[in-house]
């Protein structure tokens, strides 16, 4: 659901890092914890703006 409200954020993605790519996108955890290596790697996306639409069944 789009809410033009750029605090509204959606995340989703990928990969053994994704979670830490998460902490790092809310502040949770520094950017600097850890380095980048060849098996820690995460691809997702993030849409500013929107939310996630009740489930409507």
């Amino acid at each position: 659901m789009l809410t033009g409200d750029l605090d509204d954020v959606v995340r989703f993605g990928v990969g053994p890092a994704w979670d830490q790519v998460v902490a790092i996108d809310t502040g949770e955890r520094s950017p600097d914890a850890t380095a980048p290596t060849a098996c820690r790697w995460g691809a997702g996306v993030r849409l500013r703006g929107a939310r996630l639409a009740p489930d409507v069944t």
